[in-house]
């Protein structure tokens, strides 16, 4: 029998934590955010946060309303504000008008019909959430419990990919949960290295030299002081450059994380602090949800390579899986990174069909409208 429970940021001191390393992250991470207010760390962010007890393993929860101006993080409305940002990028003029026209009206649908009343599993409140190993009847009971809790809100794990999760997608089939398509991701992996092509040796090569000849110096730690710097060169490029529905993490997120360690870093330092990566790991895999640089250095620098040569180094020292998120995929796949379909899975079952309605209609777009556009141009 599965051990499942909710615990509130008013059960914190009550709690017997477990050596699992995801309780381990919880601590680290998630405590503080529940004790001082997600909106002090991200703010573009106003769910509640919970932590759910899975046996020894320790899952952030979040529990969004009808706010719909959140991150995609915790906000499924958010990817109709988002795919228009990526419709931009389709060359044909008459395509862009029509899909345009669809997801507008889509997302008019969408918010009458209460898509952001979500309860989120697994949330660690970044773009791309890692995975323990969780059984199938963990998920069941997972299931159960959270639909006898919060009858009225739709169940959804982020991140899932077909690269990497074909099992877990496959149990969570099994247990009545629909996937639906969210973006393209890019997975490096240490066993593939053999088999890269010619093209993409020289793009590493090319990489390697730029490292070896470079001004900047790469560093693994910095001071408390420069939490400052880093939400800055976060900002520039995930906010300013690509969409304000990036999570927009806050000067106390960076200061936490170093303070608290619980997301690794890489810099490039030359005077100052010119980018920097973020990283975290659960098992073998680890993941970048935060990388930033001065976007008012020239791109001769060549700073977006360096981070990555350097990342490539650590996948290959530790012997993990990179999930290297999703964009730049040309840049990602002439080194080595394979495209990846990631999904959510989405439990509707326990709803009245006013509310799976929505759910089969906006999977729908997403997987075969979605889907075959992102693979057609690569976004």
């Amino acid at each position: 029998m599965d051990t499942v429970a909710l615990i509130t940021a008013d059960e914190l001191g009550t709690v017997r934590w477990s050596t699992h390393p995801t309780a381990v992250l919880a601590q680290q991470w998630i405590v503080p955010i529940m004790q001082q207010g997600v909106a002090n760390f991200i703010s573009n962010v106003h769910a509640q946060i919970y932590l759910l007890q899975v046996n020894e393993k320790i899952l952030p929860l979040t529990i969004s309303g009808s706010y719909i101006n959140d991150s995609y993080i915790v906000s499924p409305y958010c990817y109709i504000p988002y795919s228009l940002e990526e419709i931009r990028h389709i060359s044909n003029s008459a395509l862009r008008f029509v899909l345009r026209c669809i997801v507008r009206g889509v997302g008019v649908f969408l918010r009458h019909a209460k898509i952001n009343e979500t309860v989120m599993v697994n949330n660690w409140l970044v773009s791309t959430n890692l995975y323990p190993d969780l059984s199938q009847s963990e998920i069941r009971s997972v299931t159960t419990f959270l639909k006898d809790r919060f009858p009225q809100k739709v169940i959804v794990w982020r991140s899932l990919n077909d690269a990497q999760h074909t099992n877990l997608l496959s149990n969570f089939a099994h247990e009545g949960y629909k996937r639906i398509a969210s973006r393209q991701v890019y997975i490096f992996n240490p066993a593939h290295q053999q088999t890269l092509t010619s093209a993409m040796k020289t793009s590493l090569r090319g990489d390697a030299h730029l490292a070896r000849t470079t001004h900047y110096r790469c560093t693994y730690s910095c001071a408390a002081q420069s939490a400052k710097r880093l939400e800055s060169l976060y900002r520039m490029l995930y906010v300013e450059k690509y969409s304000v529905f990036n999570p927009q993490y806050t000067e106390a997120f960076f200061s936490l994380a170093i303070e608290r360690k619980f997301i690794s870093f890489i810099f490039l330092e030359d005077k100052s602090i010119d980018a920097m990566a973020g990283y975290w790991s659960i098992g073998s895999t680890f993941s970048t949800p935060m990388v930033g640089y001065d976007t008012s250095k020239p791109k001769e620098k060549g700073l977006y390579r360096l981070l990555t040569h350097y990342l490539l180094r650590h996948m290959e020292d530790t012997n993990m899986v990179m999930n290297h998120s999703s964009g730049v995929g040309a840049f990602k796949r002439y080194r080595g990174g394979m495209a990846s379909i990631e999904y959510s899975a989405v439990y509707v079952r326990h709803l009245p069909w006013q509310r799976r309605l929505p759910w089969f209609i906006f999977g729908t777009m997403l997987n075969m409208i979605g889907v075959p556009l992102i693979k057609a141009y690569k976004l």
